[in-house]
């Protein structure tokens, strides 16, 4: 028996990506199925430590702050957040 993707989200109440368990956390799926991803129901305390290890590592470091467009002004560009990550 498994624990899919879905259920690991459910679990921790945050969106993740297949791919962030396993490049970012280190987790590899014990199978798969085209692009489903599954893990065993054990991995799951693996998943929760390297995301809380995840989480403290990205706590120390404090994105810029970036100032409010002022009112009536063009924002130009939609801000996608990539330099903060």
């Amino acid at each position: 028996m498994y624990v899919n993707l879905t259920q690991v989200q459910a679990h921790f109440g945050v969106t993740m990506t297949g791919d962030f368990i396993i490049n970012t956390l280190g987790v590899p799926p014990d199978a798969s199925e085209k692009k489903a991803k599954f893990w065993l129901p054990a991995k799951v305390r693996d998943i929760a430590q390297a995301l809380a290890a995840h989480a403290e590592e990205r706590g120390r470091v404090v994105p810029e702050a970036k100032s409010a467009p002022k009112a009536g002004a063009s924002a130009g560009a939609a801000d996608d957040n990539s330099d903060l990550f």
